[in-house]
């Protein structure tokens, strides 16, 4: 009945209806996928209740009642001034030693494997991906013991104005080239003359930038993203050179050679490419891990042995620890392109850009992916779709 006749019944009546809502709002909120609430159902009971940050900054979601907490890497330019000074002097006091000498001895090492399997599988078809992920992984984890387990390396975003690409604000950070010859870094926290930082050679480090040609605008991204599998691993695997070689150029520069990882910027280099292959995986694909490589799980990865390749398929469960990492999306690249087409800044997205990028020489390239006999036919049939 209702009414004031039976107080105590209609207060129970209430509580067991709010508690119903309250089970059936949290299952929603809490699923991986909001999308998907019906298949991801998470109990209101006991600690893990709903998804929150931890002391990380790590986003902490809810499955199946048990908490995973996923590392945030960002683009540069969504960094705070704090976030990116962090960064830069994290890696510069592991670089010089200032952070002690064991972890400088690692970092060391991490360079030397780079240059080592330089000329090996580490750039074909089959590890390309993953043993570059497994390499930021490992970086990722010791700069996080010295600055702190909120750090991760952010990802340059090449869509970012491709056109002006030497404005990025990241090289006012990691030093800019005031010429197309090479030379060491005048400015930025990597200038020898001002920090001490030096390469593995105890060499300052040297750039020479090239004008020619530009990377990748972000339409040109999303045409790759969508791309069959074989497709998008060539063309992505070619965009991810052009900054290697407009950075490092033809000369002295490190960034083109087999010794890039000494450069600080090979890491938020091939953080975006991590976050493409990311996008592809999680947003393309809808989480298809086994797309290429499923069929190769026991394979070792080159110069990492305790990597194999079941290691390195799922982003939110990488290397044996099972580490999870997930990209925030940048809006800068999005809005460049969108100024581009609408006349409000030089034509990031023009076809004269495609058809530049296009004729890339291939006897230069060859330089940056001999290793790589089997895409002959990539470097000669290209074709570009802006």
């Amino acid at each position: 009945s209702t009414g004031g006749n039976h107080p105590e019944q209609d207060l129970k009546l209430d509580n067991k209806m709010k508690k119903k809502k309250k089970v059936k709002s949290d299952s929603k909120s809490l699923s991986l996928d909001p999308k998907k609430a019906k298949i991801f159902r998470v109990p209101s009971t006991g600690s893990c209740k709903r998804t929150r940050l931890n002391n990380c900054g790590e986003v902490c979601h809810c499955f199946a009642g048990k908490q995973y907490c996923c590392r945030q890497r960002k683009s540069w330019n969504d960094l705070s001034s704090g976030e990116k000074r962090g960064y830069v002097e994290t890696v510069l006091a592991v670089a010089t030693g200032r952070a002690g000498r064991g972890p400088q001895d690692r970092f060391r090492r991490l360079l030397k494997i780079h240059e080592i399997y330089w000329r090996s599988a580490i750039h074909d078809r089959t590890q390309f991906f993953p043993w570059h992920r497994a390499y930021l992984l490992e970086m990722e984890n010791l700069l996080r013991q010295v600055g702190g387990c909120s750090l991760t390396i952010p990802y340059w975003d090449w869509t970012i104005n491709p056109d002006r690409w030497w404005t990025h604000d990241i090289f006012n950070w990691f030093g800019a080239n005031r010429g197309s010859y090479p030379q060491c870094v005048p400015n930025g926290y990597f200038a020898t003359s001002l920090t001490g930082f030096t390469t593995l050679q105890n060499q300052c480090l040297v750039r020479q930038w090239s004008y020619q040609f530009s990377p990748a605008t972000y339409h040109r991204i999303q045409n790759i993203l969508r791309s069959p599998f074989d497709r998008f691993e060539d063309d992505l695997r070619f965009e991810h050179g052009v900054p290697h070689y407009i950075v490092g150029g033809e000369g002295d520069g490190l960034f083109f050679t087999d010794r890039a990882a000494e450069d600080p910027l090979f890491f938020p280099h091939h953080s975006n490419v991590e976050y493409q292959f990311y996008q592809r995986q999680v947003r393309v694909l809808r989480k298809k891990w086994r797309e290429f490589w499923g069929r190769r799980k026991t394979l070792r990865l080159e110069g990492m042995p305790r990597y194999r390749m079941k290691h390195v398929i799922n982003p939110f469960k990488i290397g044996p620890e099972e580490v999870c990492v997930e990209y925030v999306e940048s809006k800068d690249g999005r809005y460049q392109e969108y100024l581009a087409r609408t006349g409000n800044s030089r034509s990031a997205g023009s076809l004269e850009e495609c058809s530049g990028l296009g004729n890339f020489p291939a006897p230069i390239f060859e330089k940056f992916r001999a290793p790589l006999q089997e895409e002959e036919r990539f470097l000669h049939e290209r074709s570009y779709s802006c």
